[in-house]
């Protein structure tokens, strides 16, 4: 079993050029995120020091929406299927040419959206989005319960 623990410099009072520092206990190793972009990945197998380039729009919302639901309490496996999902997904949008992709997917997003709205609570269309995630949050948190 291995063990990570996760370093988060932006907590900090007083900021600091690192922003994350990940330690991988079974490896020995680091990865080490520094504000700038510079990316630190070191072990007893060696050193390599990368400096990121600003993601495209596709990694970002890749990696906004992984975060999303991370942030909601996903779990590892729920993860990695939306990773191989997204990455379908934007494939798939991305042959169609950027208008025609982000106007099929608001069409898709709000079919979906209001066939979703219409199963829930008549207050659910009431809330902002804050409350909606509040909302989803809880209910996942009580579905996670009674399958645990």
């Amino acid at each position: 079993m291995s063990s990570v623990k996760v370093r988060d410099f932006t907590t900090l009072a007083e900021p600091s050029e690192s922003v994350v520092l990940v330690y991988f206990e079974e490896a020995d190793g680091v990865v080490h995120v520094y504000r700038d972009g510079t990316v630190v990945l070191a072990s007893p197998q060696g050193t390599t020091v990368a400096r990121l380039p600003q993601p495209d729009g596709r990694v970002w919302r890749r990696e906004g929406y992984l975060a999303l639901l991370a942030r909601l309490g996903a779990t590892e496996d729920e993860l990695a299927r939306a990773a191989d999902t997204i990455v379908a997904r934007d494939d798939a949008l991305a042959y169609m040419g950027f208008d025609r992709a982000f106007d099929h997917a608001l069409a898709e997003a709000r079919v979906q959206y209001d066939a979703w709205a219409a199963r829930q609570p008549p207050d659910v269309a009431q809330m902002d989005e804050v409350q909606v995630d509040d909302w989803l949050a809880a209910r996942l948190a009580e579905l996670r319960a009674v399958h645990d």
